[in-house]
């Protein structure tokens, strides 16, 4: 059975990326801030999300979002992915981040272990 797939942020790379996927034959959910950004994708069979729906229905996310704050946000924030992602589940962040926000995201996730 193929994992469900999630991908926050569609721009340039991850819109490249997520067109692998689809092509390799994955069910995938998108979402980018800048819905437009979706549309191609959502064309060739993806389909759209917000991020929260994304979180509890995939198995694996993937982030590839601007910025570090954005991560943060996106994960740790009052909305955050973290606190809706299924059990099991996994978080992949494509952004150039920092190693400081990388191992605060899994110090965040270890304490509800």
């Amino acid at each position: 059975m193929m994992k469900k797939l999630g991908w926050i942020g569609t721009g340039v790379m991850g819109k490249s990326m997520c067109r692998h996927l689809i092509k390799a034959g994955h069910k995938l959910m998108i979402f980018s801030r800048t819905k437009a950004k979706t549309d191609e994708l959502v064309s060739e069979g993806a389909e759209y999300a917000e991020p929260l729906t994304i979180a509890k229905a995939c198995d694996i996310v993937f982030l590839m979002v601007g910025y570090p704050k954005d991560v943060e946000e996106l994960v740790l924030g009052t909305d955050g992915v973290l606190n809706a992602m299924r059990e099991n589940s996994y978080l992949v962040d494509h952004t150039t981040s920092s190693p400081t926000l990388a191992k605060k995201i899994f110090e965040v996730d270890s304490r509800k272990l």
